[in-house]
């Protein structure tokens, strides 16, 4: 959840009900066709073309495996 509320809420906005023309992550349909691994790398890699920058380390983000872990718990 500290990872979701310092980095993600400011797009997706808190409990990742979305925001600003952002999507809701929260929300069960997204939830229920996304797998977990869709998630990471999502997370992890970012989505082309849109707002939504990498977030792994090795890609020049901020978040080690382990917090992208726990930011895909957090949305579950």
């Amino acid at each position: 959840e500290a990872a979701f509320a310092q980095n993600c809420a400011g797009c997706h906005g808190e409990q990742a009900r979305g925001g600003r023309g952002f999507p809701t992550l929260g929300a069960r349909e997204f939830l229920a066709t996304t797998t977990d691994q869709q998630l990471r790398w999502l997370i992890s890699g970012g989505v082309p073309g849109t707002p939504m920058p990498a977030w792994h380390l090795d890609l020049g983000g901020p978040f080690s495996d382990q917090q992208v872990l726990q930011v895909v718990a957090y949305l579950r």
